[in-house]
């Protein structure tokens, strides 16, 4: 259910947790549901310093920063006191390994991936790990310095409240993520209607829209904020009929009111076209948070002003930019590589261009196409029944 919930997520974040993110950066681990916001962490900028005086070393590790070894740069390093040579622990082309231990404890496994051979054993590398948890009240870390004198392993533990993840996942994401096999055709369909007739069919692109956009956001917002975690199965079936009676009842309610509906779609497309322009080169220009969400505002406020003047036009290019996204996101669940949304401006916040992998760029750029393609395809159907005259129901204007 990613394709579209992440998405929605993201633009709900905006919206309801703006205010617990840091203005200059977003340091985020999402799992299972779960969403941690783990930039306070650490003190400073990020940067643990761990000494082991059996060894004579001391690590440092970066939670939102990396750390520099001479010109090059990590995750974590270890240095030798005694000759202050560093070692990098991670490869600085990737992420260190975050692993959730358990949803009911609620702690983080950052891991070290790459490490350097063991200067005690061979046939181990070094490994670094730091295991966050979860606690209403910050504690200091729990430094274990005892390390045997040959050991090849270096761990920290914390229980802070930057362990708690600020959006807590529940039962709610598990059922759909549970049925989300069965969702992904029909998904793919509805964007290839809006992609290729979406424009035409206006009252039902909006209808189909609002359904989905209220299903999934009453969705997101209960599972976030109000469920706990231990919320049954059965109460997932109770929710999904609730939210799609209010989607049903939005959706006719909009498609009747059909400026206000092609409004508020307009609205939607420009969201969805911000967040997609500035994932795609405008973090390059500016990578501060707050960028994204005034491209977010402003967008969706022209195009849905737009989308009163020129209502033919923007109907089309909005339905082809959703129908696209759709499409590529549902396929993504097939083929794979499509970088998850919170990671994506995890990677770019962190100044960590270098972990994107190119089929993020890919998929991105097979978004747009799509949507040009769609556009095209639409406008040239336009003209054909234009001819016929058939123009739609937008004689209902």
């Amino acid at each position: 259910m990613g394709y579209i919930s992440n998405c929605l997520c993201t633009i709900m974040l905006i919206v309801l947790a703006s205010a617990q993110l840091e203005a200059d950066k977003l340091c985020i681990y999402k799992s299972q549901g779960n969403i941690w916001r783990i930039s306070s962490a650490a003190p400073g900028e990020g940067i643990i310093t761990v000494p082991y005086p059996a060894q004579n070393k001391e690590i440092e590790f970066g939670i939102c920063e990396k750390v520099k070894c001479g010109d090059d740069e990590g995750y974590a390093l270890m240095t030798d006191l005694g000759t202050g040579k560093c070692t990098l622990l991670t490869d600085d082309k990737k992420n260190p390994k975050v692993t959730p231990l358990g949803n009911e404890d609620l702690k983080l496994l950052f891991q070290n991936t790459n490490g350097p051979e063991c200067e005690f054993d061979a046939a181990q590398d070094y490994k670094f790990q730091m295991v966050l948890e979860c606690n209403g009240d910050d504690e200091d870390f729990s430094i274990d310095t005892s390390v045997e004198p040959d050991s090849c392993t270096y761990a920290v533990k914390a229980k802070k409240k930057a362990g708690c993840p600020f959006i807590r996942g529940n039962a709610i994401w598990k059922f759909l993520d549970k049925y989300s096999v069965y969702v992904t055709p029909a998904v793919i369909i509805v964007g290839a209607f809006f992609l290729m007739v979406g424009g035409y069919f206006k009252k039902i692109s909006i209808f189909l829209i609002v359904l989905t956009s209220v299903v999934f956001i009453s969705i997101f917002a209960l599972y976030a904020f109000i469920l706990p975690y231990s919320t049954p199965e059965w109460a997932g079936w109770v929710i999904i009929i609730c939210s799609v009676i209010a989607g049903l009842i939005a959706g006719f309610f909009l498609a009747t009111f059909l400026k206000i509906g092609v409004f508020l779609l307009g609205a939607w497309g420009g969201a969805m076209l911000a967040t997609t322009l500035y994932g795609l080169f405008v973090y390059k220009i500016s990578d501060k948070s707050y960028v994204l969400y005034i491209m977010i505002a402003v967008f969706a406020l022209i195009i849905a002003l737009l989308s009163l003047k020129l209502l033919k036009l923007v109907l089309v290019i909005c339905t082809s930019f959703i129908g696209a996204y759709m499409v590529v996101r549902g396929a993504a669940v097939y083929i794979g590589g499509y970088t998850n949304e919170f990671q994506l401006i995890n990677e770019i916040q962190a100044k960590d261009i270098d972990n994107i992998p190119w089929s993020a760029y890919v998929y991105i750029l097979s978004i747009f196409a799509l949507a040009v393609l769609g556009i095209l395809f639409q406008q040239y159907r336009f003209k054909l029944l234009s001819r016929k005259g058939r123009s739609g129901d937008y004689q209902n204007l």
